[in-house]
Formats: C-alpha cells, structure tokens, sequence
C-alpha cells in the first residue's frame, strides 16, 4: 500500500516538474537573443585572434576572396573550422585596400549591413531592442513568476528522485524480507 502511495505521489511530481518545465522555456526563449549576441561577440574575438595569428604566421591578412576559410587551410592554419553565427549565417570578412579588415555578423536580422544596423561587431556598439538582443527589457511580474517556476521545476525533480529512491529502498527491503 505505501508502495503505491509512494509511486502515485512521485508520478504527481514528475508531472507537475514536466509541466512546469515547458512553461519556463518561455523564460528561457525570451533571453535567448542576449545569449546569441554574447555568443557571436565571443566568436568574433577568437576568429579576431585567429586573424592576428594567421599575419603573423604569413606577414598578410587573408585576401576577401579567401575569406575566413584561410584560416583552416595550409601549414598556416590557426581554426580546425570556421564557426557559424549563432542564427546559423557565415561570419562576414572583407579585407581592406589600406591593411585593415572588417569582421562582423548580419545578426538577429539576417542581412548584411557592413556591421551597422542589427549587425554584430568587435568593439563598442550600442544594441538596442530587448525582442532581438535581450537589451533593455524591464523586468516583469512574469519574469519573476517564471524564475519562481524555475526554481520550483527543480525542487520537484529532486523530490521526484528523491521519492523513487525511497520507493526502490522500500521495495528492496520487502523482497529481502520475503524471502
């Protein structure tokens, strides 16, 4: 009897940690574009780095036609692979007719504007608008509702395991005892 009440009750739980589970993705989407924007700066950094390396390596920056493929290719190679952007686009370099380069990302939107608009860069950019970037969103009843949910998500799956445990201990013990 108590074995049933305890797989009963853990079952309730699971439920309920299922249930809230999904609707704390809601909270989790919503943060999602600061994540990317983070992501991609993080990126630009390394293949920044890795741009630095390849001129030391060769004394030039990979022609545009090159790309950012040059860094994967040849005795010079400083990248195993070229990431993609995290909305799963080509980072964007250009080399310059003066020795510099450009690099940046087409960002949340999707299209290439020489890293100004939406585009992600290297360095110092304002970034606006907290349904693309997370930037700016003032913190809401729900927010805190959805953190709350989080937090109790987790307390019902370490219940749930908690009670599967002791039912499994249980059980062991009743076949142990009728032998």
């Amino acid at each position: 009897m108590r074995a049933s009440r305890a797989i009963g009750t853990s079952l309730g739980v699971l439920l309920a940690s299922l249930v809230g589970g999904a609707l704390s993705m809601g909270a989790i989407n919503c943060h999602s574009g600061r994540a990317r924007l983070l992501t991609s700066q993080i990126d630009l950094t390394h293949l920044s780095q890795a741009l630095a390396l390849y001129r030391t390596r060769t004394g030039v920056w990979p022609s545009t036609s090159e790309g950012l493929q040059a860094l994967t290719q040849g005795p010079q190679r400083t990248l195993e692979r070229v990431p993609l952007d995290p909305w799963g686009n080509a980072y964007r370099y250009a080399a310059q007719a003066d020795g510099r380069w450009t690099l940046h990302s087409m960002g949340y939107d999707g299209m290439d504007q020489a890293g100004g608009g939406d585009d992600v860069i290297v360095g110092e950019k304002e970034y606006a608008g907290c349904e693309t970037y997370g930037i700016g969103c003032p913190i809401t009843t729900d927010d805190v509702l959805q953190g709350a949910l989080a937090a109790g998500v987790a307390l019902g799956l370490l219940g749930v395991i908690g009670s599967l445990g002791a039912w499994g201990i249980g059980l062991w013990r009743s076949m142990r005892h009728a032998r």
